[in-house]
């Protein structure tokens, strides 16, 4: 088989007279270089020109591409753009557009004259408004843009929950900008100096803005609950209900309620209590209406022979009436009689059940006798106190008080943590991806331009220095776009609040390689009070605070706190028992100062974890253990007290039922002793008018002898 050869390909020509005008003309030497040659910058361009204009014939001097050339359409095409770029590149000077943008320019520059320091109030005004909800008062602005300068003076920024006093307020902001960086669209300030900061001053008027201003300021702030806020709460709640269980616990073994739990299967009195009061119970009715109808028949026999009783019959001289009344004294010994017979029926019929009840009551007394025994042997074992269940229960109760605290302040962590991530954002946010594939096409060579390196970003803050009353801070490289100059934004500054000078250090990393957190705060202060007050401890210090505390952009952070604790009182709620909360109470007063330490991180793959260690658990622990021994033996005895009263309590209804019974058995025999003595009373009458009687008889007789008698010796003389 025989190859073919292959033919070259012959390249298509185009005419000259498709070309644009501009090349078609005919120049002289001195016109071509300037209208075609001086416009080319690259060298191979130049060629391809100079290569096709030629002398032109017809006129000496001149050059021109002849109109019998033809030329490949590759060419073709090369020249037909390097035409199109001159002629861009040439302008032509148009007296009506130019003398309108002049007078554009000029009104510009005298409206940026006279409105400049207005527009700029007006927009710092409204901004700070916008941000702290309240209303803000700026004295005077001074821009001067040629001297590339900001001066601000007088700012007032009122508190929106205090609307007659000042968050803060400002004598004067200075800053000195770039101003060839401003003219490129960028704000690089170079120093900032702001001087006379001062912090809760008072105002002359009210700082709350209108309502509408103030709503929609609102709705900027309203936030629902975080899901990081109901899980703190959560973990807030469990860590007291933890320290409050050791508490009780610790104690348990001391409660009198307790120890008679404990003992229940084998206490008996109890148990035995409930079936005496149902057998008392229902021995009761049957009776409980016999001393009144025993009352009423004693009272209505006392009444009728009460006159029999009363009466002085030593006063009686008439035998005859004594006789009729030894006959009704008779008669009332029989109806007395006829009462005490029914009387004696009764109780000889409760005779019995008395007895029962009272076996009843032997027995229940016993029972509660060998309660006491059994509880007082439990209680016996008891040598020493054991501090298990108080070896956490600061740590415990502090717990609850930094989830609570971190539900509270985790918001503001948030907040600083969007503004950082804004920052970052605002740094040409995934920059690799924002490359834009350059398309490939062929170039000849052609000369290479270097520009300078970009090395301020379109927003940048180098120096910032502020201070004023008892307040100092530098602020370093803020800016939106921290690789530019491959530097992270730092902070650091002092503020004395009623006495108290807080430190602080902060620096903002949103740079794209970096390995530090984006957020990075060392805090500390002195001699601060601090005081948390929960169902089972509350705390007053005076304390050296630290805290080193880290953020990322996700959300997540990390906290390392350290509070030495000094001139410390601790107290609680009163609980019961009243023994151990006297003793909670000495032990806590006992612990004069203590360390703590706090370690949180957070994220959102391993959640929330925080832990709190104190040296003050063994503190009180010991304290407990020392007062808990020392009063041993009068606990003990205290809660043998309170035991017996419980049981007590426990068996009370049947003592009651008991008691009750008995108090019918004492009215059921008090009225026979009241039949008995009616019965003695009307006896002894009895007797007393039988002598009566038997003596009037006698001195009736003897006055009837002496009376013949005498008559016998008056005869005889």
């Amino acid at each position: 088989m025989i190859k073919k050869e292959k033919v070259p390909k012959v390249p298509k020509m185009v005419a000259v007279k498709k070309l644009p005008k501009l090349l078609r003309k005919t120049y002289t030497h001195k016109a071509f270089q300037k209208k075609i040659i001086k416009h080319l910058y690259i060298e191979h361009d130049k060629q391809l020109i100079t290569s096709v204009f030629k002398e032109d014939v017809a006129k000496p001097g001149c050059i021109s591409i002849p109109t019998d050339t033809t030329l490949p359409l590759q060419d073709f095409k090369r020249l037909k753009l390097i035409a199109k770029q001159i002629k861009k590149q040439k302008g032509t000077f148009k007296l009506v557009p130019f003398a309108a943008v002049v007078i554009f320019l000029a009104a510009v520059g005298i409206g940026v004259t006279l409105f400049k320091n207005t527009i700029v109030k007006m927009a710092m005004t409204q901004g700070m408004q916008s941000v702290f909800g309240a209303k803000t008062d700026i004295a005077s602005v001074d821009l001067q843009i040629f001297n590339a300068s900001l001066q601000v003076k007088g700012i007032q920024q009122a508190d929106k929950s205090s609307p007659m006093k000042n968050l803060f307020q400002i004598d004067t902001v200075a800053v000195d900008f770039n101003l060839t960086e401003l003219l490129r669209g960028k704000f690089d300030a170079q120093n900032i100096a702001v001087t006379g900061v001062a912090i809760g001053t008072d105002r002359t008027t009210s700082g709350e803005l209108p309502q509408k201003a103030a709503q929609q300021s609102d709705k900027q702030e309203e936030k629902q609950q975080s899901a990081f806020a109901t899980m703190v709460s959560g973990k807030a709640s469990t860590s007291l209900g933890n320290a409050k269980d050791s508490l009780i616990n610790t104690f348990s073994q001391y409660n009198p309620q307790n120890v008679i739990n404990n003992l229940s299967t084998n206490l008996s009195s109890p148990k035995l209590s409930q079936e005496i009061q149902s057998e008392v119970e229902a021995l009761i009715p049957k009776w409980q209406d016999k001393p009144d109808e025993i009352k009423h028949s004693v009272e209505a026999v006392q009444s009728s022979v009460q006159t029999l009783i009363d009466k002085d019959w030593s006063s009686i001289s008439n035998v005859a009436e004594l006789t009729q009344a030894l006959n009704d004294i008779q008669k009332a010994i029989d109806q007395v009689q006829t009462v005490k017979n029914q009387t004696n029926t009764v109780l000889s019929e409760l005779k019995s059940d008395t007895a029962k009840v009272k076996k009843y009551s032997a027995e229940i007394n016993a029972a509660i006798t060998k309660d006491q025994a059994l509880v007082q042997k439990e209680l016996n074992r008891i040598k020493s106190f054991s501090i298990d269940g108080t070896k956490t229960l600061i740590s415990d109760a502090l717990n609850s008080a930094a989830y609570s605290a971190l539900g509270k302040y985790y918001p503001y962590v948030q907040k600083g943590i969007g503004y950082a991530k804004r920052m970052k954002s605002s740094s040409n946010p995934n920059k690799e991806s924002a490359k834009v594939k350059a398309k490939k096409t062929r170039r000849a060579a052609g000369r290479y331009v270097y520009y300078k390196k970009n090395t301020v970003p379109r927003f940048l803050i180098e120096n910032l220095a502020a201070s004023g009353t008892s307040f100092e801070a530098t602020v370093k490289e803020v800016s939106n776009d921290q690789d530019i100059r491959g530097l992270p934004a730092s902070a650091q500054g002092t503020l004395t609040l009623a006495g108290y000078t807080h430190s602080i250090a902060t620096t903002v990393d949103t740079r794209t390689n970096t390995q530090s957190p984006l957020i990075a705060a060392d805090y500390s202060t002195k001699n601060f009070p601090i005081a948390a007050s929960l169902p089972i401890l509350a705390v007053n210090s005076s304390s050296a605070i630290t805290a080193a505390i880290t953020a990322d952009e996700n959300g997540g952070f990390t906290a390392d706190i350290s509070c030495l604790m000094k001139d410390l009182a601790m107290t609680s709620d009163s609980f019961e028992p009243e023994f151990a909360y006297n003793i909670y109470k000495k032990a806590l007063a006992s612990v004069k100062a203590m360390n703590v330490q706090v370690q949180a991180a957070y994220s959102e793959d391993n959640g929330l974890s925080l832990t709190v260690n104190s040296d003050a658990d063994k503190q009180l622990a010991d304290a407990l253990k020392r007062l808990m021994n020392e009063e041993l033996d009068s606990i003990k005895a205290d809660a043998q007290k309170e035991i017996a009263v419980l049981l007590k309590e426990q068996t009370k209804g049947a003592t009651d039922r008991i008691s009750e019974y008995l108090d019918i058995d004492s009215l059921l025999n008090g009225e026979g002793s009241i039949v008995d003595n009616l019965t003695k009373q009307l006896n002894s009458k009895q007797d007393e008018i039988r002598k009566e009687i038997q003596q009037k008889t006698t001195n009736a007789v003897k006055e009837q002898i002496t009376e013949k008698a005498t008559e016998f010796f008056k005869g005889l003389f």
